[in-house]
């Protein structure tokens, strides 16, 4: 397929599905052809792909571009500031965890999932693995192993 507007549609349809991976492939694809010319909404789904995927910083990047399309959607803003959130939980649940601050890194951890659910979605599995990590540091053995076999069998 040439035309674009298959590998937009088709994008369209795998973030219905959840599949974001499959969707910034398709939007990928579509962004290389030379008639496709980039708005402020396919790139907002490019970058809600990529947040969704654990890549913020591609996703704020996306979210610049379209704002530089369109400096006042309010959409873009908002994923701005979540992606930004994202990005400060995941700083604050690593200098935690570092310093051996359980407590603070579970704050952070649980920060990051209330993004994730602004976004009507599960974390990325980077971040799912930290509640294993926190339930392992509090010596909760077999919830973690629980949640570990639960994250490989979906």
């Amino acid at each position: 397929p040439i035309d674009p507007q298959y590998y937009l549609a088709r994008a369209s349809a795998y973030l219905k599905d959840g599949q974001h991976a499959a969707a910034l492939q398709d939007f990928e694809s579509a962004s290389a052809k030379s008639t496709c010319a980039p708005t402020a909404a396919i790139l907002l789904q490019v970058a809600r792909c990529r947040l969704l995927l654990g890549s913020s910083s591609p996703a704020l990047l996306s979210v610049h571009d379209a704002l530089s399309l369109d400096p006042s959607n309010t959409d873009a803003l908002a994923l701005r500031r979540r992606i930004q959130d994202v990005d400060a939980h995941m700083r604050a649940y690593s200098a935690a965890v570092v310093r051996g601050h359980w407590r603070a890194a579970r704050s952070a951890y649980e920060a990051c999932l209330v993004v994730y659910a602004q976004e009507d979605s599960g974390a990325p599995l980077a971040v799912r693995g930290w509640g294993a990590e926190l339930l392992v540091a509090e010596g909760a053995w077999e919830d973690a192993s629980k949640l570990v076999e639960y994250d490989v069998l979906t």
